[in-house]
């Protein structure tokens, strides 16, 4: 057969050789150029078809891991029902347990048990593609591990139907563009062959070439006919093929890229990264975030959120602080969240986390960031305790403090400062210090030197001169004394200045009240002095005039009128002592029952006597007498009347009222339930501003630029001593009111008797031991008491009368009473000679005497030993009424 075919080759024309031939090398060029077509077609096909498998497997096998790690075989069976619906090349799917067992797949008719022996993955393999025939097509089928194994194996089978369709299809395009070429050379192939046989070498060569895989080929095209439109098509073909496959590795080349830049970014950062997609696998990390959180490898590789979250839980001080952050991350996917975290071991790690989301607003899953911060943390808390120290310390200074840089500009000041100067911190930063620190001499009036220049001009400590004054802000000026020293630095260089300052107004004002207090007190001291010796000369004087006028018979006449004369005279001297004694600010007060009436009217005369003013008295009829000391209480009567006075230079009213008032609960006063005197003292002078009511009881505190501040706390004082009270109440420019509380007496006790010349005297008998340093009044009380029926006995000093006493005693010729004289110079006075006496005597009768009324012996005398009071200068009947009261 063979050499017929070749007999009848050879006896053919060359134009039919040359068509035969030709007709051949077109038949070899397209079948050669369809096969190489056709397979790179049908590898190309393939391979996107595995890339394509393999991406859905794994796919499968991230979606299908927790399901299948749960055990959930619905959700599994749906996912992989889901895969057969969406992918059109799929066939089957299923997934293998770690042995091999079907958990889920797709067959209708029952799973075939050999092709699961035919999908075993080993190991140490990542996947796995097999191909399997099934009937008259293959099947690709591809497998992927879950959890490198552990949790069974994901496969789906792909078919190669479609692709087989394509190849079928393109044979048939092949063919029939390789027959047009073909029934056309026969044609022309008697009057074309060079022209013919040219491009079918030509193109020959470039499929050959293009078959070696060199896709810059081109095809030259020498002619419009079927085989120059064969060659265009052809290399419209390559180019298309060429381009693609361009395409293809630029995209390769990019993603590359990207990932490297990735990778590179990841790796060196400080922080530890971690990137889950929206199903919660791990997507990425990087070892810093391993490093970090001590994840293990078998934690990290598991790919699963979850678990890693867990493990870093159990590494966190506070879990709960996780839990609530991933709690809102699933809640609200595209918040943003910034915290930082404090592990059981003290490291603390500032986490940052956010949503991935591309242009499109699709959100991708989540990034974390972790970040070990635990030195700057620590650092910052240290200095925050170091700041929180200092602010604290210069709270508590009590002293103003400035510091200030090298050009003498404000860095720091205190609260002191603060209030003294009346600028803030922030309004002194960075102002000089003369603009803050105004400070002027205080008698010059001139501005005083710079502090801190002075310092920063000579390195050393300076201090302000005397009497500098700081003018505020407000322009209150306030007297300081302070001094300036250096900042320096570890080197000794100069870095700034600081200065130290105090207000001492209030001291220097103390100390000038201080010294008028002492002045008070010597005046006082004086007065109680001159009012001891007064007294002591109107003893002796009223007690003879009193005498005098007992003995003298006729009582109509001129001398007894001149007697009573000189004994009113007498009287108003012992008012002056009394005024005396009064000055002289007594201590504790020596209460009896008196009439405030005759007081609240004699107290406002004699200190109205020649003023503008005058008073208006509204005394109820029936007021009761006060349990007082009728001296202290009227030096505080003297002095809301002297205020009043001064309140009122124009002249005007003081309008005084006294009446009875019952206190009980319902009162709302500070006082005890009981019985008072209520007295009211009202002037129409300028008020009192309602910021200084609170103060005006306050020793010291004063608006008057003369006063003392004691007058007001004095009478305090003494209203206090009186278990009574003083209240005020004052508007601006219309006036003051004061009310005294005086414990009343009601049990109709008579008041103390007066100064009276026709009371009547009371005799008696006994034996008096009386006892003064002063001779006239020894010889006066003596002629007084022999008057009214007594024995007297002298005693000149205290030495004198215990020996008296003594003698008395052994002789059994006792004392009935006994009268001392409290105060005795240079010797012992009234109080040491009745301790003595009581040693050894009991039930003795003493009474206390003296002209310094407001000894504090006076006020409770029965504390001290003595049964009775005797005030200097005293009249006949006076005695004989103490007398009568002890006996």
């Amino acid at each position: 057969m063979k050499n017929k075919i070749s007999t009848f080759i050879s006896s053919l024309g060359l134009n039919w050789k040359f068509s035969i031939a030709f007709l051949s090398l077109i038949i070899i060029v397209g079948l050669t150029t369809s096969i190489f077509i056709i397979s790179f077609m049908t590898q190309t096909m393939r391979t996107e078809l595995d890339e394509k498998g393999m991406s859905v497997t794994r796919n499968l096998a991230a979606n299908t891991t927790e399901t299948v790690l749960v055990e959930n075989k619905v959700k599994l069976q749906l996912l992989l029902n889901n895969i057969k619906i969406s992918e059109r090349d799929a066939v089957y799917a299923f997934v293998l347990d770690q042995d091999g067992k079907v958990l889920a797949h797709t067959f209708t008719k029952g799973f075939p048990q050999n092709l699961a022996a035919a999908n075993k993955i080993e190991p140490s393999q990542t996947y796995r593609i097999q191909i399997l025939k099934n009937d008259d097509e293959y099947i690709r089928d591809i497998g992927v591990p879950m959890i490198g194994g552990e949790a069974g194996s994901a496969h789906i089978g792909f078919s190669e139907k479609h692709i087989n369709h394509a190849i079928a299809h393109a044979k048939t395009s092949l063919f029939r563009l390789l027959i047009i070429p073909s029934l056309l050379s026969i044609l022309i192939a008697f009057f074309l062959s060079r022209r013919i046989a040219d491009p079918l070498i030509a193109l020959t060569k470039s499929a050959e070439a293009i078959g070696r895989g060199n896709l810059d080929q081109k095809i030259p095209v020498t002619s419009q006919d079927e085989i120059g439109r064969l060659a265009h098509t052809f290399n419209q073909m390559t180019a298309a093929l060429k381009k693609y496959i361009t395409d293809i590795r630029e995209k390769e080349e990019s993603l590359s890229f990207k990932n490297l830049v990735l990778t590179t970014q990841q790796e060196n950062s400080l922080d530890g990264i971690l990137v889950i997609d929206q199903e919660g696998t791990v997507v990425s990390f990087n070892q810093n975030f391993i490093k970090m959180w001590e994840v293990p490898a078998k934690i990290i590789n598991s790919k699963s959120d979850k678990r890693i979250l867990q493990n870093i839980m159990s590494k966190l001080e506070i879990p709960e602080q996780l839990v609530r952050l991933s709690k809102n991350f699933y809640e609200n996917p595209s918040v943003e969240s910034r915290q930082d975290l404090t592990t059981v071991d003290g490291r603390i790690f500032d986490c940052y986390s956010a949503p991935m989301i591309d242009k499109n607003g699709k959100n991708h899953g989540r990034v974390w960031y972790s970040r070990d911060v635990t030195e700057r943390t620590n650092a910052e808390k240290a200095l925050a305790r170091e700041k929180e120290l200092l602010t604290v310390t210069l709270r508590s200074i009590g002293d103003g403090m400035i510091s200030t840089d090298v050009k003498g500009n404000i860095l720091l000041i205190n609260n002191i400062t603060e209030n003294l100067t009346g600028w803030s911190q922030e309004e002194a930063y960075g102002q000089p210090l003369s603009e803050v620190f105004r400070i002027i001499d205080e008698k010059t009036r001139q501005p005083s030197k710079n502090p801190v220049q002075q310092v920063l001009t000579t390195n050393n400590i300076v201090g302000l001169d005397n009497h500098t004054v700081l003018i505020a802000r407000d322009g209150t000026e306030y007297s300081i004394a302070d001094s300036a020293a250096p900042i320096r630095d570890k080197d000794g260089k100069t870095i700034g200045a600081v200065l130290v300052f105090r207000d001492v107004s209030m001291q220097q004002k103390i100390e000038s009240e201080l010294a008028r207090v002492e002045k008070l007190d010597a005046l006082g001291v004086l007065a109680g002095g001159i009012a001891h010796d007064f007294n002591n000369i109107l003893t002796g004087i009223i007690g003879n005039i009193s005498l005098s006028k007992t003995l003298l018979e006729d009582k109509q006449g001129k001398v007894f009128t001149r007697l009573t004369e000189a004994e009113k005279a007498s009287q108003r001297a012992q008012k002056l002592t009394k005024q005396l004694i009064t000055f002289a600010k007594g201590g504790s007060p020596v209460k009896t029952s008196c009439s405030i009436t005759e007081l609240l009217e004699d107290s406002a005369s004699f200190v109205l006597g020649g003023s503008n003013v005058r008073c208006e008295f509204k005394i109820a009829d029936d007021l009761w007498l006060c349990d007082m000391d009728e001296g202290q209480i009227g030096q505080v009567i003297s002095n809301l009347i002297i205020n009043a006075d001064h309140a009122m230079p124009t002249g005007g009213v003081i309008k005084i009222s006294a009446e009875n008032m019952t206190i009980n609960p319902e009162s709302n006063l500070p006082l005890q339930d009981g019985n008072y005197v209520k007295i009211t003292i009202t002037d129409e002078g300028s008020g009192i501003k309602e910021e200084n009511l609170p103060k005006i009881f306050d020793p010291y505190f004063t608006t008057k630029s003369t006063g003392s501040g004691l007058g007001l706390a004095t009478s305090f004082s003494i209203m206090h001593k009186h278990q009574g009270l003083i209240t005020v109440e004052s508007k601006e420019n219309i006036g003051t009111t004061f009310f005294l509380y005086l414990r009343a007496i009601t049990d109709n006790k008579q008041p103390a008797i007066k100064n009276n010349s026709q009371m009547a005297t009371i005799s008696g008998k006994g034996k008096i031991l009386i006892m003064d340093d002063e001779e006239i009044i020894l010889d006066i009380a003596q002629e007084m008491l022999k008057e009214i029926g007594y024995t007297p006995v002298p005693a000149r000093n205290g030495e004198e009368a215990i020996k008296l006493y003594n003698e008395a005693i052994n002789t059994n010729e006792p004392f009935d009473v006994v009268i001392l004289d409290l105060t005795i110079p240079g010797g012992m006075g009234g109080l040491e000679v009745i301790e003595r006496i009581r040693a050894t005597d009991h039930e003795i009768k003493a009474i206390v005497s003296s002209g310094y009324a407001i000894d504090p012996i006076l006020a409770d005398h029965k504390k001290f030993g003595f049964d009775s009071i005797m005030s200097k200068p005293y009249k006949l009947h006076e005695l004989s009424e103490a007398l009568f009261k002890v006996l």
